[in-house]
C-alpha cells in the first residue's frame, strides 16, 4: 500500500499528492484529459511507468480547504 502525502504551494495554488514515501526519479509528466483550458491535473510517471504523483493546479477550487490547510509546505 503506497504512502500518501499532500504538499501545497499557496503562492502558485498548486497541490501535489505524493503516492510513495520514496522519492523516485520522474520519467515524464502527462496531462490528464480534461474539459476546459488550461489543463488542471498532471500525472507524474517514474522511469518504471508507475504513477508516483498527481499535481493539482487551481487547488483551492478543486480540493477541500481543510485538506489544503493540513498539507505540508510544497518542496
Amino acid at each position: 500500500m503506497p504512502e500518501l502525502r499532500l504538499t501545497y504551494d499557496a503562492s502558485s495554488d498548486t497541490a501535489h499528492l505524493h503516492l510513495d514515501s520514496v522519492k523516485r526519479q520522474i520519467g515524464e509528466s502527462r496531462a490528464c484529459e480534461e474539459m476546459g483550458d488550461p489543463v488542471s491535473t498532471i500525472l507524474d510517471i517514474d522511469t518504471s511507468d508507475r504513477v508516483v504523483g498527481i499535481e493539482f493546479f487551481n487547488a483551492t477550487k478543486r480540493l477541500p480547504v481543510r485538506l489544503l490547510a493540513e498539507a505540508s509546505e510544497h518542496e
